[in-house]
């Protein structure tokens, strides 16, 4: 008898180790699931993370390029002017070496954002056309190409500013011109009034 009350109490120990045994390994198959649940949501927050830093880095890239474009556009309009130039120190500098050396800036700044365009598209490869649609492959001008354009515009700028002129001229004539020297009879044509008005002695007339 007193062996079978061992015997009971024995297995009662043994189911009560086996039920913590049990209760144990549960509880390590929750934690491994809430780690990996972690892990998971790392790896997102991290993709995130250099998602908003490679486009950053990517418009600072073109703020930079922007910004050396229009550095060279001012040296250009010196050189063309015969206008000297100062460094920061108030020390005049050379202003073609000032173009080269700001131009070589602009193409390492164009290659970097080219650069840093194409390892965006491979590291999300899911934002394809919202990196291609939002940052578009760039080329750096070459130096001809800036004083073309430029040269054009500023071609551009003095043809209004002619025909400004001489528009106002124009006006100030007709304003001044007495009365008495209007030649009366059929009123005269439009070739007429052309070639009057520009007659040498009324162009004197007007200044």
């Amino acid at each position: 008898m007193q062996f079978i009350n061992y015997s009971f109490a024995i297995a009662i120990i043994f189911c009560g180790l086996l039920a913590l045994a049990s209760e144990k390994n549960e509880g390590g198959g929750d934690s491994s699931n809430n780690g990996g649940a972690s892990s998971e949501q790392g790896f997102v927050k991290g993709a995130d993370r250099e998602w908003a830093q490679r486009k950053t880095k990517l418009n600072i890239y073109e703020s930079k390029i922007k910004d050396y474009t229009k550095d060279i556009q001012h040296l250009i309009h010196l050189k063309n002017t015969n206008t000297s130039a100062l460094d920061e120190k108030g020390k005049p500098i050379n202003v073609l070496d000032a173009i080269a050396t700001t131009h070589k800036k602009l193409k390492t700044e164009v290659d970097g954002y080219n650069k840093e365009k194409e390892e965006l598209k491979y590291r999300f490869p899911e934002e394809g056309r919202v990196i291609e649609r939002r940052y578009v492959p760039l080329r750096a001008q070459s130096l001809e190409e800036i004083e073309k354009e430029m040269g054009l515009d500023w071609e551009l700028t003095q043809t209004k500013k002619k025909i400004d002129k001489k528009y106002s001229t124009f006006i100030g004539y007709e304003d001044v011109k007495p009365i008495s020297q209007k030649p009366k009879g059929p009123e005269p044509t439009l070739y007429e009034k052309k070639s009057d008005e520009e007659t040498p002695t009324r162009l004197k007339l007007s200044k």
